[in-house]
């Protein structure tokens, strides 16, 4: 990591039984007084000055605020995935400032993926806070679960800023109609992405056509068939500031 988020306000404390303790002790060899970035999640990132506590924990002062990186105005709809792969999306999307993401149940995909306790017992979330402090950055993206890809639809309309333009695309090895280049080209850092990619067996018929009714555009990645993960990092970088 990077920089270390806290979801509580600033002087930032940590415990002696905290794992950051030892990291910044041992493997970083941070002297008492230095500064580390650290910031509250969703607020500020900033400089911090370390101060060693004597019950072997440590309080982290702000000495400086910093400017955070801007967020990707995107809205990525992944299909559950089995969790290897989905914590590899989440941890990517928050280190590449992708503003929302939204899992769905591919019809072609395992059912049993979206069980998963990642997606229940606040583990995605530590995924997507890893990712933040990986880039250094305050900013961890909105998750929203579904129960269908209509449904994910439906949710990334509403969290869609109205005011900006809409650029809606999908990722189809099969029946592509554009190059991802072009697209990336034509979008300005104010155009707001949808991105829908499909499960680890690609989308089914039903689910391009209701991409295309919906205003989405299939687009190429290329001729390889790449994997779930492999495929978000390509978009994710496409876009990036």
């Amino acid at each position: 990591m990077n920089c270390m988020l806290f979801n509580t306000p600033a002087p930032f404390k940590l415990e002696p039984s905290d794992p950051r303790v030892a990291y910044l002790r041992s493997q970083l060899k941070i002297p008492n007084g230095s500064n580390v970035y650290a910031g509250q999640a969703g607020e500020f990132i900033c400089l911090a000055k370390v101060s060693y506590t004597e019950d072997g924990g440590a309080l982290l002062e702000v000495s400086r605020k910093l400017e955070n990186p801007p967020s990707q105005e995107t809205t990525f709809c992944a299909a559950f995935s089995r969790p290897q792969i989905a914590r590899r999306i989440l941890f990517e999307a928050a280190c590449f400032g992708i503003k929302n993401v939204i899992f769905y149940p591919a019809n072609k995909g395992e059912s049993a993926y979206a069980k998963s306790s990642l997606y229940s017992n606040g583990e995605y979330l530590d995924c997507l806070t890893r990712g933040a402090e990986q880039a250094c950055s305050c900013t961890i993206p909105a998750f929203y679960t579904s129960s269908s890809l209509e449904e994910c639809i439906a949710i990334a309309e509403r969290i869609a800023p109205t005011a900006n333009a809409h650029l809606r695309i999908a990722p189809d090895v099969y029946e592509a109609t554009s190059k991802l280049p072009q697209i990336s080209l034509s979008a300005t850092s104010k155009t707001h992405k949808t991105v829908v990619i499909g499960g680890e067996r690609g989308f089914n018929s039903k689910e391009r056509d209701m991409l295309r009714n919906c205003g989405f555009e299939l687009i190429s990645l290329g001729r390889r068939v790449l994997r779930t993960d492999t495929a978000a990092i390509c978009i994710f970088s496409a876009f990036a500031q």
